[in-house]
């Protein structure tokens, strides 16, 4: 049986770069969406906190392999449109930190 794979990804930034940055969040997640494999996700905002602002993407993938292939995916058609979103977050000042799970214990 497969697993489905939960990704959490977090972005950190400055409360001046949040419009900018939903903006290409939101493409993407467009894109996503709608490749084989996705199971649905949502954009978390953070409550409170510091100076930064910070939301975490929480999305869920029939498996790894559906999940590979869609940030393939995504790279390949961000290439296409001239994007570069590694070197956009990071002119903006988003820092992003990815990771990916399997339910141990439901309850």
């Amino acid at each position: 049986m497969m697993e489905t794979i939960t990704t959490f990804v977090t972005f950190n930034m400055p409360p001046d770069v949040v419009d900018k940055f939903k903006t290409e969040w939101l493409k993407d997640a467009a894109f996503i969406a709608r490749q084989p494999g996705q199971k649905g996700g949502a954009l978390y905002n953070r409550i409170g906190g510091n100076e930064q602002v910070e939301f975490i993407n929480v999305a869920h993938w029939e498996s790894e392999d559906a999940l590979n292939a869609a940030r393939d995916a995504a790279l390949i058609e961000r290439q296409k449109e001239g994007q570069d979103q590694a070197s956009l977050f990071k002119d903006l000042g988003v820092s992003v930190s990815a990771e990916n799970y399997v339910v141990e214990v439901p309850y």
